[in-house]
């Protein structure tokens, strides 16, 4: 790895010991790598190519495939922890590199028919208002397990989140947590605790460092069903010359961003403050699917095809709401035009992550 880029993928002390674990676990490390670098790499990305006329909106920020997930409600993107305003070819370049990295091992440079179902799917969103992705058929195939059924089979069957919270379960007395549920309940438009009663309260690490608070709410009524509410610390990231965030809440640039990336996929979502932290909730589903690493080339061309038309379909939605449609054509031509280097500098960036994976491997062996 070259010198410009080791000055570029630095980590600190949290995310080694994270690192470090993964590898001794197996739990794919480079993957893991890959995903928190996003900040650094954007760096990279901004100095490397010339974005001068590149149309600027609210970006979904890390379309990578560990925020890709099958549930009841649908399949797409998710997980709006760094949506910001900024250039629309990062959306694209991080979904490349992301599509070229989950597939066979140390794949680098990008399929061409990926390449081209990616964007071609993206422009058709651009131009197509009805245009809408679909389930990619080997997503669709997966079946639920019995436990994933429905929340109380979730519950039940004591896996997964459901497992989280009963291993940190807290003393729901606590005022801390009590206010923190009314702080999100207040910003409802209705009274939850005429259908729902709490049961359990759990706090639990997120795999980004971040607090998550787990709120079991029971149904009062038999034609309802538990919920699972997740209260998670929100990301803050300084603003930069090309990304910036003009919601005065992290929770609000979330929720927006879900609502116009991936409407009704996520369940229950919403944002409040309490002692001056802000956080975003969603309700957890109880059946999800995440995409494997090692994808083949057809799973790879059906995830181009659909993240290309969500992104394009995101990016026109904003804006229609924000510019009046005034940016359609300069994202069409920035796309077309900045094809080639966005190949180059997503081999580039994929080369990076794993030439600094295997120094830190080695590094480890070293101590």
């Amino acid at each position: 790895m070259n010198e410009s880029l080791q000055s570029y993928l630095t980590l600190n002390k949290q995310q080694e010991v994270r690192l470090a674990e993964a590898i001794e676990s197996n739990s794919k490390p480079a993957v893991l790598l890959f995903r928190i670098l996003g900040p650094q790499l954007q760096r990279l990305f901004s100095n490397e190519l010339d974005l001068t006329h590149v149309p600027r909106l609210l970006l979904h920020g890390n379309p990578h495939l560990d925020n890709y997930a099958r549930t009841y409600n649908g399949a797409g993107l998710v997980d709006f922890d760094r949506s910001r305003v900024g250039p629309s070819l990062w959306d694209l370049t991080r979904a490349l590199t992301s599509i070229t990295f989950w597939s066979k091992e140390d794949q680098i440079i990008p399929d061409p028919k990926v390449i081209s179902a990616l964007f071609s799917s993206y422009e058709h969103a651009l131009k197509d208002r009805l245009a809408y992705w679909e389930t990619p058929d080997f997503l669709r195939q997966t079946r639920p397990k019995k436990f994933q059924f429905t929340p109380t089979h979730y519950l039940d069957g004591n896996k997964k989140w459901a497992k989280k919270v009963a291993q940190n379960l807290v003393d729901e007395s606590e005022p801390f947590y009590i206010n923190l549920f009314s702080a999100y309940t207040e910003t409802l438009p209705y009274d939850l605790s005429q259908s729902w009663t709490l049961s359990e309260i759990a706090e639990v690490s997120g795999s980004m460092g971040k607090r998550h608070y787990v709120y079991r709410l029971d149904p009062r009524m038999t034609t309802r069903e538990p919920i699972l509410l997740d209260i998670k610390e929100t990301y803050t990231e300084e603003d930069t010359e090309l990304f910036t965030n003009p919601f005065t809440h992290q929770g609000e640039r979330m929720v927006t961003a879900s609502r116009l990336y991936s409407p009704g996929i996520e369940g229950g979502i919403g944002y409040c403050s309490l002692e001056g932290e802000e956080y975003w909730v969603r309700h957890i589903p109880t059946f999800s699917v995440k995409i494997p690493v090692g994808i083949n080339q057809d799973q790879a061309l059906q995830l181009a095809e659909a993240i290309g038309l969500q992104l394009g379909r995101g990016h026109r939605v904003i804006d229609e709401i924000y510019n009046d449609g005034a940016l359609k054509d300069q994202l069409l031509s920035s796309a077309r035009d900045h094809l080639g280097q966005l190949i180059e500098l997503s081999t580039e960036m994929n080369q990076a992550v794993l030439d600094r994976f295997q120094l830190f491997k080695s590094s480890l062996s070293d101590t």
